[in-house]
């Protein structure tokens, strides 16, 4: 019986290693309140692309799925172990409005989306933000929660923090520079 025990403790904790530690960005879910406040900041319109980097468990997708069915979702996830969450509960859910996919979302095309949620901590933030900069030929909405690009105070068209003890939500409108 200490054997079994010793084998589901290393099993739960090789499971938390891969969902929390293993890549650059830990899996942390937003809070309820702060989808709620998202939701008052942003307007989805109809027949737009919606992304999630880092889709996570796809808390914020799925909330947005059902408020703004005609709004197409996409979820990028690295972790096998999330991945495999946020489809069950596409499924569960019947959403067929949102898509997940697994890999990485530094190499994912972002020319379709018309807005960007992500919930990275501060260097990928800028990674993204020069990734966008370099590879993204539209204009777009990115939302940032807690950390903010650092080279784009031009694109803030919103920064959301009403209380001391609440998340910074940015809200950038980055618009493409036209080369002459």
């Amino acid at each position: 019986m200490t054997f079994l025990y010793l084998f589901l403790t290393l099993a739960l904790l090789i499971f938390l290693y891969l969902l929390i530690f293993r890549y650059k960005v830990p899996w942390v879910p937003i809070w309820q309140k702060d989808l709620d406040r998202l939701n008052e900041l942003i307007e989805l319109s109809d027949n737009k692309v919606f992304y999630d980097l880092g889709c996570g468990n796809g808390r914020v997708l799925f909330y947005f799925a059902q408020k703004y069915p005609q709004v197409n979702f996409i979820g990028i996830e690295l972790s096998l172990i999330l991945y495999f969450i946020c489809q069950f509960r596409k499924y569960l859910g019947r959403y067929e409005n949102v898509k997940i996919k697994l890999g990485d979302y530094m190499k994912t095309d972002l020319n379709q989306a018309d807005y960007v949620f992500v919930f990275a901590n501060q260097e990928p933030m800028q990674q993204i933000g020069a990734k966008i900069e370099k590879k993204v030929h539209k204009n777009l909405i990115l939302i940032s929660y807690c950390f903010e690009i650092n080279n784009w105070q031009d694109f803030l068209i919103k920064k959301d923090k009403p209380s001391p003890a609440d998340n910074i939500i940015y809200i950038y409108q980055y618009q493409k520079k036209k080369k002459y």
